[in-house]
């Protein structure tokens, strides 16, 4: 059963997943960027309506040495899949920075990781690793068309329905 939704708060598949999980009365939370920066600029409603927390000076600095990267992205990414059971990404570029970080972070912390699935994948991924603090990420709102926004939300939302019950 999905107990909570996790992301970085980015525009785009982060936001989704949370509103998807907002929508279906699961917990929500995270970690962001510091400043709750996302590529429209500081989204306080990421700390009020959802619950996630900022970044701090030393996880940057932490995930910097263990990464080499001091972007404001790379720490908050390493965190939520380091603080998930699992992480599903949604992408139209299966080649992202994004992704590989992602994926790296998982790879870091021995979490399973699963790329644009669909319903059913999703479902039994969840369902094989016992997930219940799922990780959402994938592609910022500027990189994501609407078809597949609609798509991937779709997904989402019926495969944690599905999972729960509701």
């Amino acid at each position: 059963m999905i107990l909570k939704i996790i992301s970085g708060g980015q525009t785009g598949i982060d936001k989704m997943g949370l509103e998807v999980a907002a929508e279906l009365k699961i917990e929500t939370g995270g970690c962001a960027p510091k400043g709750f920066i996302t590529e429209n600029g500081t989204d306080y409603t990421l700390k009020n309506m959802y619950g996630l927390r900022e970044v701090t000076d030393a996880e940057t600095t932490e995930f910097a040495k263990k990464t080499g990267k001091s972007d404001r992205y790379t720490a908050r990414t390493y965190i939520n899949t380091r603080d998930s059971d699992g992480t599903v990404y949604f992408s139209s570029d299966n080649n992202s920075p994004g992704s590989k970080t992602t994926r790296n972070g998982c790879n870091m912390f021995s979490k399973p990781f699963i790329m644009n699935p669909n319903i059913d994948t999703l479902v039994d991924f969840i369902n094989k690793h016992k997930i219940s603090v799922l990780n959402v990420a994938g592609n910022r709102g500027s990189k994501l068309n609407q078809r597949d926004a609609y798509n991937f939300r779709t997904i989402l939302t019926n495969a944690i329905k599905q999972i729960n019950g509701l």
